[in-house]
C-alpha cells in the first residue's frame, strides 16, 4: 500500500484503530512518525505500533486502564525456508562429526535423551564428575633472553609445567586471573537456558570441548548445542539479531543481519528499532553548538560563574560573543546535552539568589 500524503496515513489507520483524537494526531505529526510510512517503501507496520503506544498514553490519562509491557532489547528474526533447510543440512554434517558420534556411543551409549530430559541429566553427570575446581592463569614477564630456553608449545605437560613454575619463580608476575568453567544448557522453558560449572576432565568437560568447537564452526549458542549433541535437536539459524546496548556516548542498535535481506526489509528493522530509542529527526548540529558543548564541559567544574565563563568564551570565541550570562548558559547547558544525550547537572548547594540566580 502506497500511501501519498500524511491524510491518507490517518485514514488508514483510524480504519484500524476508530477515531484519532486530533490532540493525539497533533502530537504523532510533531514527533515526525507518520511521514515513516509514506512513499513506495514506507513502514506503515512500525507506525502503527507507535501509534498504539501513544493511544495508550492517552486513554491511560483519560482514565482508561491500558495493557503495559516492557520493550525486549534484543529480537531474533525467524529463518526462512532457505535458513530452515541449511539448519538440517548442518545438523547431518555435525552429526557425521567423529567426536560427536564418539560421545554420544561411549557416554549415551548409542541412544539420544528426550529434549525435556536434558536438565536432569546434565545435573546427574554433574554430581558423578566430581566438584569442580577453578582455572587460574598467572601471566609473567619472561626476558627476551630466556625465550629460547622456553619449550615447543606442543611439548609435553609436565615441560610445559615445569617451564611455567620456573617462569613464576624467577620472572615477575603482572596478573592473575581466576576462572570457573561453565556449561550452557536448555533448560526447556521459551529458548531459556542454565548454567553449571564443571569440573576439569570429566563427561560435562568433554561435551562442552565438542559445543565450543560446534558453535565456533556453525555459529550455534552453546545452550542449541549442548541440546544437538544430546538428544539430536536441530539449532534453527535465524534470518539476523537486533538490538541495542547502552554506552558512554549514549545508545547503540546493533544489526547482524543476513546479506540476503532487502533494503526495505533492513529499513523497516532499523526504523522500528530507532524508535524506542529516539524520535523524530536529528539535525546537523552548527560548529558554534559543538564548541559550545566541549565549552561546557572543559569548565563544568571550573567553578567560575556563568558571567566569568561568558567573558572565557567571548575570547576564545570572538566571532560568536556573548553579552547576557543568563542566554549563554542557557545555549551551553542545551548544545552539552544534544551532544552528550544527558541532562545538564543541577548543584544541590551554593544556590545564589537575586540578580544572579540561573547564571551560575
Amino acid at each position: 500500500m502506497r500511501l501519498r500524503t500524511l491524510e491518507d496515513v490517518r485514514k488508514v489507520l483510524e480504519r484500524r484503530h476508530g477515531k484519532i483524537p486530533d490532540v493525539v494526531w497533533e502530537e504523532f505529526e510533531g514527533m515526525e512518525i507518520p511521514q515513516v510510512a509514506l512513499g513506495n517503501e514506507g513502514d506503515l507496520e512500525y507506525v502503527e505500533e507507535r501509534l498504539v503506544r501513544l493511544l495508550n498514553v492517552y486513554k491511560a490519562g483519560q482514565g482508561r486502564k491500558v495493557p503495559t509491557s516492557r520493550a525486549p532489547k534484543e529480537e531474533t528474526l525467524p529463518p526462512d525456508e532457505r535458513l530452515l533447510a541449511l539448519s538440517e543440512v548442518l545438523s547431518i554434517r555435525a552429526a557425521r562429526r567423529p567426536d560427536v558420534q564418539a560421545f554420544r556411543h561411549e557416554v549415551l551409549g548409542g541412544h539420544l535423551i528426550r529434549p525435556e530430559d536434558i536438565p536432569a541429566w546434565i545435573k546427574e553427570r554433574h554430581a558423578q564428575d566430581g566438584e569442580h575446581r577453578v582455572f587460574l592463569t598467572v601471566t609473567v614477564v619472561v626476558p627476551a633472553e630466556n625465550l629460547p630456553g622456553l619449550p615447543a608449545v606442543d611439548a609435553s605437560a609436565q615441560d610445559l609445567l615445569t617451564a611455567a613454575q620456573q617462569a613464576v619463580a624467577v620472572c615477575r608476575p603482572v596478573s592473575f586471573k581466576e576462572e570457573l568453567k561453565l556449561l550452557y544448557f536448555p533448560n526447556g522453558a521459551n529458548d531459556a537456558f542454565e548454567t553449571v560449572p564443571i569440573s576439569y576432565g570429566g563427561v560435562l568437560w568433554r561435551l562442552k570441548k565438542i559445543a565450543e568447537s560446534l558453535e565456533q564452526e556453525y555459529g550455534w549458542h552453546e545452550a542449541q548445542t549442548v541440546s544437538f549433541v544430546l538428544s539430536g535437536t536441530v539449532p534453527f539459524l535465524s534470518r539476523g539479531m537486533v538490538g541495542y546496548r547502552w554506552r558512554k556516548i549514549g545508545p547503540r542498535i546493533t544489526l547482524e543481519l543476513d546479506p540476503r535481506l532487502s533494503r526495505t526489509e533492513v529499513a523497516r528493522i532499523y526504523s522500528r528499532w530507532r524508535g524506542r530509542l529516539f524520535q523524530g529527526a536529528d539535525k546537523p548540529i552548527e560548529r558554534k553548538a559543538a564548541r559550545l558543548a566541549v565549552f561546557a564541559e572543559e569548565y563544568r567544574d571550573s567553578g567560575l560563574s556563568w558571567r566569568e565563563l561568558m567573558a572565557v568564551w567571548n575570547r576564545q570565541y570572538p566571532e560568536w560573543p556573548y553579552h547576557t550570562a543568563v542566554h549563554f548558559a542557557r545555549d551551553c547547558q542545551l548544545a552539552w546535552q544534544r551532544v552528550t544525550g544527558e541532562k545538564w547537572p543541577r548543584k544541590k548547594e551554593g544556590k545564589r539568589r537575586g540578580k544572579e540566580a540561573g547564571t551560575r
